[in-house]
């Protein structure tokens, strides 16, 4: 997953792993919202077992997110 932030903001982009913590991979991709570049959130598949429309409601919110295989 990559999310695109708006910009306008102290912090930059990242790599994050989430270490399998849907709570660290859900915050992260919340914070890419005011994220000067993209944030890569790794180990995430669990987000769809704990809040399995979380990335359509994200997206609603203007949210850009990528998901990869790798």
């Amino acid at each position: 997953m990559r999310i695109r932030g708006k910009g306008g903001t102290a912090f930059s982009g990242g790599v994050i792993d989430s270490l399998g913590d849907h709570r660290i991979a859900m915050s992260f991709a919340v914070a890419a919202l005011r994220s000067a570049a993209a944030i890569e959130i790794r180990d995430c598949d669990n987000v769809a077992t704990s809040f399995p429309n979380f990335r359509d409601l994200a997206q609603g919110i203007g949210m850009q997110i990528e998901v990869s295989d790798a």
